[in-house]
């Protein structure tokens, strides 16, 4: 799973994620920060990395579309994946923790219904 992630990292530039997004970087690579209301930019690009040093947010740009539309790691490499056509197979396996927590959520519920009856 961690080679998907490397592997959108190397395709998609946090610059281009930036333009698609709607993120307007300066030629310096500064932008006012998308995530927090603000007067000047504090939203600063280098190299795969962003930063702000407004809020504080900062990571590659996984992380960033993470932040952007409050998705989990793997539903972002997933956005990535689709909207710039990186072409990953990303067919959605949850872990063990995803499983147990999904069982004890259908138990409580047939436990509340039981219960409602």
């Amino acid at each position: 799973m961690n080679s998907h992630f490397d592997y959108i990292k190397q395709i998609v530039s946090i610059q281009d994620a930036c333009r698609t997004y709607g993120i307007h970087l300066n030629r310096n690579g500064k932008a006012k920060c998308p995530f927090h209301t603000e007067k000047e930019s504090s939203f600063s690009v280098k190299g795969q990395i962003f930063n702000c040093f407004g809020c504080g947010k900062k990571g590659d740009v996984i992380n960033l579309i993470q932040f952007l539309y409050n998705l989990k790691p793997h539903e972002a490499m997933a956005k990535l994946n689709s909207d710039f056509h990186c072409g990953l197979d990303l067919e959605y396996k949850p872990d063990r923790k995803e499983l147990i927590r999904q069982r004890q959520e259908k138990e409580l519920k047939e436990q509340f219904e039981k219960w409602v009856k």
